[in-house]
């Protein structure tokens, strides 16, 4: 009977473990989905204040579309900056 108690004691602690680690998981993806959300509404309102088409709209799904919406920022800063000089 000693043995069988320190099985289920050992099942216990380890439930417990694992609950744990899946709140702080749930806790993570809480958080991340927060930021995706956040990050969609700065790019809702960055579309809304240049006015651009629908077919234009930011893409920054995949990593291609990240590097072009990057490359096309760094573009515009450059034209700024060549156009106050």
């Amino acid at each position: 009977m000693t043995k069988r108690n320190q099985d289920f004691d050992f099942a216990e602690d380890n439930n417990r473990q694992l609950l744990s680690l899946l709140e702080k998981y749930d806790n993570k993806l809480d958080e991340l989905q927060e930021d995706l959300e956040l990050r969609d509404l700065k790019i809702i309102e960055y579309e809304r204040d240049l006015d651009l088409p629908s077919d234009e709209r930011i893409k920054i799904e995949s990593v291609e579309e990240k590097i072009k919406f990057i490359t096309g920022m760094l573009e515009k800063l450059r034209e700024m900056h060549n156009t106050q000089k």
